[in-house]
């Protein structure tokens, strides 16, 4: 049969049926934009949910490739002659396809429900960490159960198969041990709580503000900008300080003098250094200021007080504000500053 013959003999015994599948396709594109006008139109009204208006977006952005498979199904309902036996075939495409449509629904829904809980007056009290790991883990779980629901539609035994993974499991687990151990990690991390997104800690060598908490690693982004990813087991293996659970910063300022300074200038000093610190607004009180020690080269000043907050911007411009003015001061009434030195005493032997 030559290629022009072939084409003949497909166009007239299945023209009626690319002609249903076709006309198909154009009648759901259509009722889609239909119901997605009247459901906008109902959503508009309700602008404190955000479910409503995911659904109806997913359903907008509908997939040509399902919209194709629905109309194939539908056309073969009125076609008796099928080029092949595409039956089988098209069910189990159609089931995959609805069965990622749904995953996609249920992941825009989750994400929508978490904002709405997060940005709620309120439920501000609630721990957004605890929210995030309930997310993730509702998003895995409902993958999960629908790949088993997809395996079981394509004819596998879903019970024998988790069976098998039981077994294979421990060899998997020692494969995968350290992404594991990194896993398990986050789970004492969410529960345990030694800090929080938007905490500002160090660990080791790495410090910044603590931006996400995944499942096998933490991201913080340092006072420089750059990201830094460190893997949970490590954080629940080593020493964390989280300064943002600090409600107000503890300075310790240190001063030195010079050893010629008067015993009246040591006092008049300790009296500009407090002064300096008292006219700041930041400042919630202040433990002591006092003459502490004798130090190798300098006669040592110490001043401990206490910040309103533990803004880390907010200590910097405060103790900025108390250094110009203590430079100032000191200036005014020759005050000098000490730095390491030695003095050499020569004697001259006859």
């Amino acid at each position: 049969m030559q290629f022009v013959e072939v084409i003949e003999y497909i166009y007239s015994r299945y023209i009626n049926f690319f002609v249903l599948i076709l006309a198909f396709y154009l009648l759901i594109e259509v009722v889609k934009d239909l119901i997605v006008k009247y459901l906008h139109n109902i959503v508009t009204k309700t602008k404190k949910l955000q479910f409503d208006d995911e659904i109806v977006k997913t359903i907008a952005e509908t997939p040509n490739y399902l919209i194709l498979l629905i109309s194939i199904k539908i056309s073969t309902l009125f076609v008796s002659q099928l080029p092949f036996d595409i039956g089988k075939i098209l069910n189990s495409g159609l089931f995959i396809a609805i069965v990622i449509e749904l995953g996609k629904i249920s992941n825009k829904i989750i994400e929508a429900a978490y904002k709405n809980i997060i940005t709620t007056k309120k439920n501000q009290h609630l721990d957004k960490t605890l929210l995030l790991l309930t997310k993730r883990l509702t998003k895995i779980l409902i993958w999960i159960l629908l790949g088993l629901l997809t395996l079981q539609n394509l004819g596998y035994n879903v019970s024998t198969l988790i069976a098998g993974l039981g077994i294979g499991g421990i060899a998997i687990a020692f494969a995968l041990q350290n992404i594991l151990s990194d896993i398990f990690a986050s789970f004492s991390i969410f529960f345990d709580r030694p800090f929080e997104i938007n905490d500002y800690i160090v660990v080791g060598n790495n410090k910044g503000v603590v931006k996400n908490i995944g499942i096998k690693t933490t991201r913080i982004t340092s006072l420089e900008g750059q990201e830094v990813i460190i893997p949970n087991k490590e954080l629940t293996e080593t020493i964390v300080e989280n300064y943002g659970r600090i409600k107000n910063r503890r300075i310790s300022l240190k001063l030195t003098i010079e050893y010629n300074t008067t015993n009246q200038k040591l006092k008049k000093a300790i009296e500009i250094i407090k002064d300096a610190i008292e006219k700041q607004k930041e400042v919630e009180k202040i433990d002591w200021v006092v003459f502490k020690s004798f130090s190798d080269s300098a006669l040592v000043i110490e001043a401990v007080y206490y910040l309103k907050n533990a803004d880390y911007l907010a200590y910097l411009k405060t103790q900025e504000s108390i250094n110009f003015e203590i430079k100032e001061k000191f200036e005014q009434e020759k005050i000098e500053f000490a730095y390491p030195s030695q003095t050499v005493y020569l004697r001259k032997q006859n």
